[in-house]
């Protein structure tokens, strides 16, 4: 049976996550405390190593993690949603009762809209913003249209009419992507709230230290009734994954 990842290498994913959020929610004053979001979706989240350091700083919130690459093997030759099962099993262990899911899918053509309790957070940590980082993960260049996520997003907050809260936030690396990922948020008609750098000095006590510095945009997402219909564009065949 797969057991999560060492213990110090987790111990330094938590680290990592509770200070870059924490240092993000500093400069967001007019948002929702962490506790008060009752859904959050983390949307591209890998092996969800990190899915302690969000239990604890969304503390009463449900969990959804969403992977299109769930299925990649690492060299144990265990697949990504083989760990996000063992991370998953070991956060119910913890917190029995606590109510967390993972899925391997395609966000862009997922089905799930939030269950209707408010605020809801969609959250996307380092998305692919620009073509050759997706090229060198042997994905196409799909993957790296950001704003067809954001345009999900929206698209599941539509579907639930009562639904008033919902909100978005973005990480990236590097003043480049943010560049990059602010582009992407005006093609989806958001407008940007709120943005920030958290500084490589952040984490320098840490044993996981960082070369660039964490870029971050935060938005709400559109009531229903002002939202824009994801364009027919984002949706072609061509664009599949």
């Amino acid at each position: 049976k797969l057991k999560p990842q060492e213990e110090l290498r987790l111990q330094n994913e938590k680290k990592f996550n509770s200070t870059l959020l924490q240092s993000i929610w500093r400069e967001l004053p007019q948002w929702p405390r962490p506790a008060e979001f009752q859904e959050v979706w983390d949307v591209g989240c890998r092996n969800w190593s990190y899915l302690g350091a969000q239990a604890q700083f969304f503390s009463q919130a449900r969990l959804r993690g969403v992977e299109i690459d769930g299925r990649r093997a690492s060299w144990t030759l265990y697949r990504r949603e083989d760990y996000a099962e063992a991370y998953v099993e070991r956060l119910h262990l913890e917190q029995p009762g606590r109510d967390v899911q993972y899925w391997t899918s395609d966000f862009r053509r997922f089905a799930c809209s939030p269950i209707g309790a408010n605020p809801v957070l969609y959250a996307f940590f380092y998305p692919f913003v620009s073509p050759e980082p997706s090229r060198k993960w042997g994905l196409t260049d799909a993957h790296a249209q950001f704003e067809a996520l954001l345009l999900q997003a929206q698209r599941l907050a539509q579907r639930n009419q009562e639904l008033e809260q919902a909100w978005v936030l973005s990480v990236h690396q590097g003043e480049w992507e943010l560049e990059a990922s602010l582009e992407a948020f005006e093609r989806a008609h958001l407008q940007v709230e709120h943005q920030g750098i958290v500084p490589p000095e952040a984490w320098s006590d840490s044993n996981y230290p960082q070369p660039y510095a964490a870029t971050w945009v935060a938005s709400r997402l559109k009531e229903p009734r002002d939202c824009v219909a994801p364009s027919a564009a984002w949706w072609h065949p061509k664009n599949a994954y």
